[in-house]
């Protein structure tokens, strides 16, 4: 690929991470690897746009944007890469330029299309321009409003221009502006008496260059910064002229209060005080800064007005365009005089003002004028006057001073009010959050209980049911050759088994339907969602009470499960609280309200602990009880829920239809949207998920894998080692706090908290006895630590109104995860009943590996992807398609 004469050449510029070389062209910009990758060549004249990083930027980069609608981004990475990047900025400006010169002429373009639209134009115009009768510029003036282009504004010029002509230095102790005929003629519709200067001594006195070197040398130019102008200054007077031109526009003006009003004695009385304040040297510095002000609102007004004045020619222009357009315009008078009522009369209720003497009028406070009001007054009356305004002026005075002391109160009054308003909306906030954590703590506890309850009652039920003695299982362990061992194998062990794999299958829809009621909750409120699914929960308590006070088989435990399932379940639960949690809390505390409640769930396993030793002195005809209690304590989080949760911003009242439609259109918008977001989100949840998988897995035959051979553990000493894991596990949700204190990354905590977890399922699938089983207990210290990192992650990159989709999903994800976790492991369990120790040395690790690898792509995706998405968006935008970039 040839881009011809090559005018520069810059090495060192980094294209899509790989370093490279730029060559431009006068046609063409080409950019060359140093190793491997591919090269880009660009026609200048398809470059619509260029973008630089602003100042202060790590990076220095510029971004061209093509007519095709691609983006192209380079960055220097040389010695001086911001004096390559300018380089190659002003190169591409100027051709950049020189291509849009180029193109049709819009005025031409616009008549045209209006030609094609109007046959009976174009014979009109092959009648008259055609045969020469009038010329085309005739013939159009007087269809100017058929002409959009006409109609065009006319862009505007900034009131600090001259600061965006920043001056280069050459090295040799003097600076150079580069000055384009764009920006002369800005200056010449800015400063008139520049234009007016120029006029008078270029070229005959002064060359342009050395013009334009004493005007940004003059003291007119600085005249913010220097006060005094040298008197042999070309500039010298242009102050002056300046104000002659300000007191001529004031003097044609319809309003002039000092030719109205006699304020001599109030301008000694000013003289007086000024004189006065002068002695404090605080005062004179006070007053230098009041007259720096008074000079920028002249400057302002100076501005201003010159807009007024360009607004006025281009309207007398466009009244006057042309000699056959005026020609016409009187035509149509005419025609319009002759048929006044054929045309629509403007009705008006406004009573017409004819003054007949305008001078008088607009004068009448002259004092030349001897038909004034002031002149016609003697000396009593006049001093009359003087005093009625005095004593207006004074109580006028009085009255302000009277009221500062109740504005001053009515402004402290407002600000009492608004502080403690925003303090009641903070402790609302924050007690929907306190609430949030607290009802997660306590149905959690119940929930654990209640599982570990089930689980104990399924056992000794069906060791009960089979005739055998209640220690069975330790009598197994000993010797497993007793033929009570294979009735103990068969209708106990592979019975609990079976029932796990119906438990799990019976849960394995809440994953869909946490999602759609998590979404729910997005749009009708979570307070709804959260209620609903505690007094589901509460029912199915009542439900096992009933089950275990008339003593029913295990099986009918699918009853309060599916109860609960139908209101989301565990998805809902989890996933609802937690964006509540941080949709509520403040970002600068989310990420420790989000801890507070992985440690609320971690502690409530602690009392699975008291459930055992109260479980080991009651017997199983007892169970009803200890679940009744919980019915009862399930009371609280439900009554809480209703009552002390009170959400400050409701979503807005909308058709059900509309509610069902938006939850499925945001379940799509933030799952099932090819977007870098969307691929990091899925990497992020897949990896907890993968983790339960595992974790509920292992724990859903660990009981068993513990009362069986070679440990044969009671429930007493499951239940401590249940709570020893939990007690852990806080500190393992506690410690990422303590690694973001000390700069580590989010990711870096995922991977050694993912690792942790792989060492710890070996060592317990290698484990011959109760010490080596409880040594893998060290390794719970950091195997929850990647939760409370993922779930900030999860909510620092999706909006606040999107949580409840976000978390639902990916607790219907865990709980999905959990379900088939409870499957694959109980499936296995009972097919390889004489060595299950592989489900966990072997299959958990590597089930953890793929975790791991997920990990390493979701950190990939949100370094490379969103957070280069964010850096580009730093660059700013230009206005002018020919230009480059400017600092704003």
């Amino acid at each position: 690929m040839s881009v011809g004469d090559v005018q520069f050449t810059f090495p060192q510029v980094n294209h899509q991470k790989q370093p490279g070389t730029v060559e431009l062209s006068m046609t063409h910009l080409k950019w060359s690897p140093d190793m491997i990758g591919e090269v880009v060549l660009i026609e200048i004249q398809k470059v619509k746009r260029q973008k630089i990083s602003p100042e202060g930027k790590s990076k220095v980069q510029i971004q061209l944007e093509l007519t095709d609608g691609r983006s192209l981004t380079f960055h220097f990475a040389d010695d001086d890469p911001k004096a390559t990047r300018n380089k190659v900025k002003a190169h591409l400006g100027k051709l950049m330029g020189k291509v849009l010169a180029k193109k049709v002429d819009k005025n031409l373009e616009e008549r045209k299309r209006v030609l094609q639209n109007n046959p009976n134009l174009v014979k009109l115009y092959k009648q008259l321009v055609t045969t020469g009768q009038v010329t085309a510029e005739e013939f159009w003036s007087s269809r100017a409003h058929m002409l959009d282009s006409s109609h065009e504004q006319d862009i505007g010029i900034t009131a600090d221009f001259l600061s965006e002509v920043k001056p280069q230095s050459d090295g040799t102790n003097s600076i150079r502006y580069n000055l384009t005929p764009e920006i002369v003629k800005v200056i010449f519709r800015t400063y008139p008496a520049v234009k007016k200067r120029y006029l008078e001594v270029c070229p005959t006195e002064l060359s342009e260059k050395d013009f334009w070197t004493q005007f940004f040398q003059s003291q007119y130019f600085h005249r913010e910064k220097l006060a005094g102008e040298d008197e042999k200054s070309i500039f010298a007077n242009c102050d002056s002229l300046e104000d002659k031109e300000l007191s001529n526009q004031a003097r044609n003006s319809l309003v002039n209060l000092e030719r109205i009003f006699d304020m001599d004695y109030m301008n000694e009385y000013a003289e007086n005080e000024i004189t006065q304040k002068l002695n404090d040297k605080k005062q004179k510095a006070a007053l230098s800064k009041k007259e720096a002000k008074k000079l920028l609102v002249k400057r302002i007004n100076n501005h201003a007005t010159q807009v007024l004045q360009s607004c006025q020619k281009r309207e007398a222009s466009d009244d006057t365009n042309g000699v056959q357009a005026k020609r016409m315009a009187d035509d149509v008078r005419a025609h319009l005089s002759e048929n006044i009522d054929l045309t629509k009369q403007n009705e008006t209720t406004a009573v017409p003002c004819i003054i007949v003497d305008k001078e008088s009028f607009f004068n009448w406070g002259a004092e030349d004028d001897k038909k004034s009001i002031l002149n016609r007054m003697d000396d009593k009356q006049v001093l009359d006057l003087k005093i009625h305004l005095e004593e207006k002026l004074n109580r006028m005075m009085n009255n302000i001073r009277e009221f500062e002391p109740k504005l001053d109160s009515m402004e402290d009054d407002y600000r009492e009010r608004n502080e403690c308003s925003q303090m009641r909306e903070m402790n609302d906030v924050m007690n929907i959050v306190h609430v949030a954590i607290f009802n997660l703590f306590v149905v959690f506890a119940l929930v654990f209980c209640g599982g570990f309850i089930q689980s104990e009652y399924s056992f000794y039920w069906l060791i009960s049911d089979a005739g055998l003695p209640s220690n069975i299982s330790v009598t197994c362990a000993n010797n497993a050759t007793l033929a009570e061992c294979d009735v103990y194998t068969k209708d106990v062990v592979q019975v609990l088994a079976r029932y796990g794999e119906y438990s799990a299958l019976c849960s394995f829809g809440t994953g869909m339907v946490g999602t759609i009621i998590g979404t729910v909750s997005d749009v009708i409120g979570r307070k709804k969602v959260l209620v609903a699914n505690k007094l589901g929960y509460f029912i199915s308590i009542i439900v096992c009470t009933f089950i275990t006070y008339y003593h029913l088989h295990p099986y009918y435990f699918l009853i309060p499960s599916t109860i609960w399932n139908l209101v989301g379940g565990y998805s809902v639960m989890l996933g609802v609280t937690f964006a509540t949690v941080t949709s509520y809390s403040p970002d600068e505390k989310r990420f420790w309200y989000i801890v507070a409640a992985d440690v609320g769930i971690s502690i409530a396993g602690l009392t699975v602990t008291g459930i055992g030793y109260l479980i080991n002195t009651l017997p199983t005809e007892n169970y009803y009880m200890v679940i009744a209690v919980g019915a009862a304590v399930m009371v609280i989080p439900l009554f809480l829920a209703i009552f002390g949760m009170k959400e400050n911003v409701l979503p807005p009242e909308i058709a059900a239809l509309d509610k069902l439609k938006k939850c499925f259109s945001d379940i799509k918008e933030i799952w099932f949207r090819r977007s870098h977001l969307n691929k990091f989100l899925w990497l992020v949840v897949l990896v907890p998920a993968l983790d339960k998988l595992v974790s509920f897995g292992t724990s859903s035959v660990t009981n068993l894998y513990l009362q069986s051979a070679p440990f044969a553990w009671d429930p007493e000493e499951l239940s401590m080692y249940i709570s020893a894991s939990s007690l852990l596990g806080i500190l393992s949700f506690i410690l990422p706090g303590v690694f973001r204190h000390f700069g580590i990354s989010s990711f870096a905590i995922i991977y050694l908290s993912l690792l942790m977890n792989i060492g710890r399922n070996i060592m317990f699938g290698k484990a011959t006895s109760t010490v080596m089983i409880m040594c893998t207990l060290g390794f719970n210290v950091l195997t929850g630590s990647y939760i409370p990192v993922i779930r900030n992650l999860l909510a620092m990159n999706t909006e606040k109104h999107n949580h409840g989709a976000v978390f639902a999903f990916l607790a219907a994800l865990e709980a999905n995860c959990i379900t088939a976790g409870g499957l694959l492991y109980s499936y296995l369990y009972h097919e390889f009943p004489v060595d299950t120790s592989w489900l966990f040395w072997l299959l958990s690790p590597a089930i953890g590996a793929i975790g791991f690898v997920f990990a390493i792509c979701a950190h990939f995706v949100y370094v490379e992807k969103i957070k280069f998405a964010e850096d580009q968006r730093c660059l700013i935008n230009e206005i002018d398609d020919s230009a480059s970039e400017s600092f704003r």
